[in-house]
């Protein structure tokens, strides 16, 4: 291996993820990094530089808080829809309250659709999770919330 985004790429294909934490190289799961060793070693500064200058994916961070967001504040099930950006603005103030960075909402529309949600514009501008609602939005209205609800 003879760069920064060769060793990278190997590392990746192993199924490994690297991170930068003050001047070290953090490698998970390790193992994914064994074979590289003496080249990771040579090639530390230019892979943390390499690291530092990509832009960092937020995905994988907040994919756990955000469904612990759902389980606690949202109904979910076919035959719910809520509005995403209302929903946006509840779960940023929910990441705020345990000091994590607000999320995205390219981002945030892109975590519930991995939870299954359909997002979708509607004629008037509005942008729907279906599948997904706030617990707040069903107040007052208990016969909605059955069996599928969370």
């Amino acid at each position: 291996m003879t760069s920064a985004l060769e060793l990278i790429s190997a590392i990746k294909q192993r199924g490994g993820r690297l991170t930068v934490e003050g001047d070290r190289l953090v490698i998970e799961p390790a193992d994914a990094g064994l074979p590289f060793m003496e080249s990771l070693k040579i090639h530390k500064p230019e892979i943390i530089a390499v690291l530092k200058s990509e832009p960092h994916d937020y995905t994988e961070d907040l994919r756990a808080p955000f469904v612990q967001w759902v389980d606690s504040s949202c109904v979910s099930g076919e035959r719910f829809a809520g509005n995403l950006r209302p929903m946006l603005v509840d779960f940023c103030e929910w990441l705020a309250a345990r000091n994590v960075q607000p999320c995205p909402f390219e981002l945030f529309a892109g975590l519930a659709r991995e939870l299954g949600c359909i997002v979708g514009e509607t004629p008037t501008g509005e942008i729907l999770a279906l599948g997904l609602a706030l617990n707040s939005d069903l107040d007052g209205i208990p016969e909605l919330l059955g069996k599928e609800s969370r």
